[in-house]
């Protein structure tokens, strides 16, 4: 150890939690459930979720432009990005999720590997616990009882994450997270 070393203590890495077991529970479906739309980890949009997501980014568009009484907004580099990926993910979700969120809870829709696929690049670009619920319930609905608990305990593991996704205190961000794990705890109990 170097006379630096002890005067200057190293970094402990930062550790997000939730993140973690969702990338963890991302790779899992992928190779256990060989979901497709997926190379070497990275998501690959099929032509109806390109399209679902060209239709949700000119909508929210046309909304900001209207906000602004019909000129073209402009938005700050720095809110660009997320902005898109939240309104990319809005859209994969609505997809995924089109004809049977609201349904009997014992109803599988059809093509539902293709609906978790999408799932998970919703949850992959905006980190939004909504998709994990809605994975966990689409892999309840089909059986997969033990996958489903990890979908729903990621999402228990999201108040250590709220902070940074909704850029406030950690005590509102625990307010706002507290209805995210209550419905993963609902689901860990119907499985």
């Amino acid at each position: 150890m170097s006379f630096l070393d002890l005067l200057l203590p190293k970094a402990k890495p930062v550790t997000k939690p939730y993140v973690d077991a969702g990338l963890s529970l991302t790779v899992k479906l992928i190779k256990n459930l060989n979901l497709d739309g997926w190379q070497d980890g990275l998501p690959v949009y099929t032509r109806e979720e390109s399209k679902a997501v060209d239709a949700g980014l000119a909508e929210a568009r046309h909304v900001s432009d209207g906000i602004a009484g019909g000129s073209s907004t402009a938005f700050q580099r720095e809110v660009v990005e997320p902005l898109q990926r939240m309104h990319v993910a809005m859209s994969l979700q609505n997809l995924a999720c089109s004809g049977w969120d609201f349904s009997d809870k014992n109803y599988l829709p059809a093509g539902w590997k293709a609906r978790v696929s999408t799932l998970l690049k919703a949850w992959a670009s905006h980190l939004h616990p909504n998709a994990l619920l809605d994975i966990g319930d689409l892999l309840n609905r089909a059986g997969y009882k033990t996958e489903a608990r990890e979908s729903y305990t990621a999402v228990l593991l999201f108040p250590t994450y709220a902070h940074i996704f909704f850029i406030l205190n950690n005590q509102e961000a625990a307010e706002l997270a507290k209805s995210y794990t209550q419905k993963a705890e609902e689901g860990l109990r119907n499985i």
